[in-house]
């Protein structure tokens, strides 16, 4: 049962808007006086991609099984019932929730390291 990481769809990275400026330079010039330009659509880009490197990271400190469980949990959109019967009655409902529960705090700790 290998879980399959799921790439990002890089459509969803792209947040530009009308009001995105395209560069810093431009960003400046808009920015009324004495106040913080906004953030320019290159800048936004790269610590979206910074944040996809950390949670990757995050993502390879978890063992296997709670890859699985994760992707198919929050991904796949499958109760706990029905993970815990993919593993034939070796694993209860409440232990699947404690797997999910201890990958989600490995992910927590190691994404507030890192960022």
């Amino acid at each position: 049962m290998g879980a399959e990481v799921l790439a990002p769809d890089p459509t969803m990275l792209d947040v530009r808007s009308d009001s995105t400026p395209d560069s810093q330079l431009e960003a400046l010039m808009r920015a009324p006086p004495f106040e913080e330009p906004q953030e320019s659509f290159p800048e936004i880009h790269d610590r979206r991609e910074n944040v996809l490197k950390y949670v990757d990271d995050a993502w390879d400190l978890l063992d296997p099984i709670e890859q699985e469980i994760i992707d198919a949990y929050f991904f796949e959109h499958v109760s706990l019932r029905k993970i815990a019967a993919r593993y034939e009655g070796r694993f209860g409902k409440t232990w699947i929730a404690h797997l999910r529960d201890q990958a989600l705090a490995k992910m927590r700790v190691r994404l507030e390291e890192t960022m």
